[in-house]
């Protein structure tokens, strides 16, 4: 009894981190910031994508070196805020680019 006790008290307190995750997280936030205000997401979506434009060196008009691309690491991290909605924080290379609640149907 006393162990179901602890886990409902943090049930809730994670519950109620999630709810106010949408208005605590900026654009611009680094993942590290996310966690601090928002815990650990419930699922996280990864993907790499290639970069469209690759950085050149120019020099004098010449180019003098091509970098190498890096690919473009997109996250989504998901909360839930109750049964019928969640959070979802976008991330583009560990930054948050756009946050929105989704709610079912």
């Amino acid at each position: 009894m006393r162990w179901s006790i602890v886990l409902t008290v943090l049930s809730a307190a994670s519950g109620a981190a999630s709810a106010d995750c949408l208005t605590a997280v900026q654009l611009g936030d680094p993942a590290f910031v996310v966690i601090e205000k928002c815990g650990e997401p419930q699922r996280r979506e990864r993907e790499e994508r290639s970069r469209t434009n690759a950085v050149e060196m120019v020099r004098g008009g010449e180019v003098t070196a091509q970098l190498p691309r890096q690919p473009l690491l997109l996250e989504r991290w998901y909360y839930e805020t109750s049964l019928n909605a969640a959070t979802v924080i976008h991330l583009e290379d560990s930054g948050v680019v756009k946050k929105e609640r989704l709610r079912r149907e």
